[in-house]
């Protein structure tokens, strides 16, 4: 052990270290000693700290192996492992929903690289290989196709007998990747027959890839659900009939795609969405032939100043519609139970108010999103809506909320107030009268921007209607002076957005 050092401030040396003064020869001999004495604690001090470090370290290397195998123990008892296999199969299922690579196929290559009994049961499980992608080969290397190609024949064949879902997304290849290219989309169309869901999203000529799918015409006794989405600015009509005889097709999704673009066995069809720019009545004109069509969303962006429609389409079985307004202008829906709408200017509440002089039906629920213009200074003709839900007695649910769903505080209702509001719940209060607004409500939701309080006819509504569940912005609650009921229920943006979901599938 080093002996303890002298103190290395003697009284007579301070005003050394105070100072510039050079230090006599008595001084400086015993500084030196100091200075020796210090450096041999300190050499002392550093072999001790070198020897505390090195069984630091041997302590880690012996903790980081207990660590490891604690670890292994752990895994070995880890619940996974008394999953039956059936069980862990539904698993890798659900993990392949949500499973998006950016190229090549869907196929979960990784569920088998995980260990053996996973790649067993993955290669036993038919129903998780049997969605196939082909993503848009344009700029792709002769060899990354070779790869997909591989891949995809091997994903059919562990797909064995399974229904697929088949996505294609097609943009014109280069002429030297043509070849190879179709050679993916010939792979898939060989099982045909096995197809359940097809979809095919489209950035160049479409003919090129119509021509590939011709030999699946005729061959199509599985598919249920077809998704078009063809963004091609310069369509012209094409003959085909690849999906005219498909027996079991009934679910349509049609983005950017004219419905007389490519031939489909509108008869058939119970459900429906199309989305598109511009309101044209050819657009539309194939929904004549749709009689057994139970659900309808259809969003279409028309302007203020398009031509008025005049041809009217009677969709018999029509249950549910759903989109924007401008789609309603040539319906006919006498059974239409269920409408979900969104408004963005008070000229389309006359859409609605003829849509439903034209088709007079016990509407059970309706949903009306005002668009973001309301909250730019737009107030809605809340008198023309008012008469609109006058001519519906038959509504049970009414929910009214804005198209893009703003947080719910007192700061951004007080910013965009709609006044005209207390006109709609005035009305909406039951006097016990034969000509009361809605008798038969029972459930109302509303997340507009209102001041609720500043007036009484909120409150007097919601006395009114004891009968009726409400589920109102808990904005408001901070600043009710008085009890509404136990019927009403104060929910905040995202609680009042399931419930429009539960209430209103768009899909």
């Amino acid at each position: 052990m080093a002996r303890n050092p002298p103190h290395p401030h003697p009284s007579e040396l301070h005003r050394l270290l105070a100072s510039n003064e050079v230090p006599t020869t008595s001084e400086e001999r015993t500084l030196r000693a100091v200075l020796e004495d210090h450096r041999a604690h300190a050499a002392a001090l550093t072999i001790q700290i070198d020897h505390q470090l090195s069984i630091l370290r041997e302590l880690t290397e012996k903790r980081d192996e207990v660590n490891e195998a604690i670890h292994g123990i752990n895994t070995a008892l880890a619940p996974v492992r008394r999953l039956p296999a059936e069980v862990l199969g539904e698993v890798f299922l659900w993990a392949l929903k949500s499973y998006h690579p950016q190229g090549g196929t869907r196929a979960p290559w990784y569920l088998g690289q995980v260990c053996r009994s996973w790649r067993s049961i993955a290669l036993y499980l038919p129903r998780l290989w049997s969605k196939v992608v082909i993503h848009d080969a344009q700029h792709e290397s002769e060899q990354t196709l070779r790869k997909w190609k591989r891949e995809i024949e091997e994903q059919l064949a562990r797909s064995a007998a399974t229904p697929l879902s088949v996505f294609i997304a097609w943009r014109t290849p280069q002429p030297e990747n043509l070849a190879q290219y179709g050679e993916l989309v010939e792979l898939v169309v060989a099982h045909c027959e096995r197809w359940r869901r097809f979809g095919v999203m489209s950035l160049g000529d479409i003919n090129g890839l119509l021509t590939l799918l011709e030999p699946a015409q005729g061959r199509l006794p599985h598919l249920e659900r077809l998704h078009l989405q063809l963004y091609h600015p310069r369509l012209h009509r094409s003959s085909s009939n690849v999906f005219i005889q498909a027996p079991k097709l009934v679910h349509l999704h049609l983005l950017y795609t004219r419905l007389d673009y490519i031939a489909l066995p509108w008869t058939q069809i119970r459900k429906c969405l199309i989305e598109r720019r511009g309101f044209m009545p050819v657009f539309l004109g194939p929904l004549t032939s749709a009689h057994g069509l139970t659900t309808l969303q259809l969003n279409i962006k028309a302007e203020m100043d398009d031509e008025p429609i005049h041809d009217v389409d009677t969709l018999p079985g029509l249950r549910y519609f759903g989109g924007t307004v401008a789609g309603l202008a040539s319906l006919v829906a006498p059974a239409l139970e269920t409408l979900s709408l969104r408004l963005m200017w008070n000229l389309e509440l006359n859409i609605l108010r003829d849509f439903l002089v034209r088709s007079p039906c016990n509407l059970r629920a309706l949903h009306i999103k005002m668009d973001e213009n309301t909250f730019q200074g737009w107030e809605p003709d809340v008198t023309n809506l008012v008469a609109i839900l006058r001519s519906i007695p038959s509504l049970e649910l009414l929910i009214l909320t804005p198209s893009l769903w703003l947080k719910e505080d007192a700061e951004e209702e007080q910013n965009h107030p709609m006044s005209s509001i207390q006109t709609l719940f005035s009305a909406m209060r039951l006097n016990q009268r034969a000509d009361d607004l809605l008798p038969n409500l029972s459930t109302f939701a509303f997340s507009l921007p209102y001041g609720a309080f500043e007036t009484d006819a909120f409150l007097e509504m919601a006395r009114s209607r004891a009968f009726t569940q409400m589920y109102l912005p808990a904005a408001w609650k901070a600043r009710l002076l008085r009890d509404c009921g136990d019927h009403v229920e104060w929910r905040d943006a995202d609680e009042i957005q399931i419930l429009c979901e539960a209430s209103f599938p768009t899909r």
